[in-house]
């Protein structure tokens, strides 16, 4: 993304449902408690952004470089006249990178992508199954639990919008997750921060 759709992006997820469902949180905790926990929260969300930060820039110019690097091994392959993978392995092996061959050819596909998700980062970060996987499936449990927090809130909002007399919770439950799930129809998180965070400011 650009600068101006990453902002509309934190904007948009800062002030979505967190927002709607602040009053009852405080509510809840009370307007000590509730208050003193969501300034607590501030500077453990701005280290988790710069940790995010930090790990994305480093993946990005360390992939960059791998990119080079791989780009230039075929160069070299093309030159002298060979076209094996076997020469474009010994050729990108031959520079002094600290790389492996295949972390080259994984750079030359995915350098574009990999700082899009958890995923992504995952893979670039440790290029390992177990590594990824785990992460995949901390991810989509993490996915599934604040969609159901998501569709909770919007269940609230529809009902209150259609009136609550009128439309059961679970009525409107179904409503929100069908408005949702044809939202999120999109490839990638990039994609999705792109577009629904403009929807979702101009609904806020």
């Amino acid at each position: 993304m650009n600068a101006w759709q990453g902002a509309a992006l934190l904007t948009a997820d800062c002030l979505g449902t967190g927002l709607l469902a602040l009053p009852d949180d405080i509510k809840v905790l009370g307007r000590t408690l509730g208050l003193g926990i969501l300034v607590l929260n501030l500077p453990i969300n701005y280290y988790a952004g710069y940790i995010f930060h930090k790990t994305a820039t480093a993946v990005e110019e360390q992939q960059a470089l791998e990119n080079r690097v791989y780009s230039q091994s075929i160069n070299t392959v093309k030159e002298n006249g060979t076209s094996s993978y076997e020469s474009i392995d010994r050729a990108a092996a031959s520079t002094d990178t600290g790389s492996s061959s295949q972390q080259q050819q994984s750079a030359a596909v995915h350098h574009d992508t990999a700082t899009f998700d958890f995923i992504g980062m995952t893979v670039a970060l440790f290029q390992d199954k177990f590594s990824t996987r785990l992460v995949m499936a901390v991810y989509y449990l993490n996915i599934f639990l604040v969609l159901g927090n998501y569709i909770l809130v919007m269940s609230h909002a529809v009902a209150a919008a259609l009136g609550e007399d009128n439309i059961c919770l679970p009525t409107a439950g179904l409503i929100a997750a069908t408005g949702m799930f044809l939202v999120t129809q999109t490839r990638t998180m990039a994609k999705l921060g792109r577009r629904a965070s403009l929807v979702s400011l101009s609904a806020l």
